[in-house]
């Protein structure tokens, strides 16, 4: 059996399956209880974050794609963006 690859920008994860954007494209991967995970500190689609980057392995089984693998790609760990008090103009001194 030919197993397909893609790699993308993880979108949702939960317990059985990892959504992933593919050439502007959701593909939905199911997972199965012999898919192998790679990369730091990832043992199961609960390690995998919501913008990280992932190379990923699947059969196409009828409609369902099974999840054979994926590896998180290094560095790819979206930091949450500093928030910063937006920028305002002074006011003049009042004048009563």
């Amino acid at each position: 059996m030919m197993q397909n690859l893609l790699e993308g920008r993880v979108l949702k994860t939960d317990r059985n399956s990892i959504t992933i954007e593919h050439m502007g494209a959701a593909v939905s991967l199911e997972v199965i209880r012999d898919t192998t995970f790679q990369g730091a500190n990832v043992r199961s689609a609960k390690d995998i974050k919501e913008g990280q980057q992932v190379r990923a392995s699947f059969d196409l089984k009828g409609t369902r794609n099974e999840l054979r693998s994926v590896e998180v790609l290094p560095g790819t760990l979206m930091e949450p963006k500093e928030k910063t008090a937006p920028e305002t103009e002074p006011k003049p001194p009042s004048t009563y």
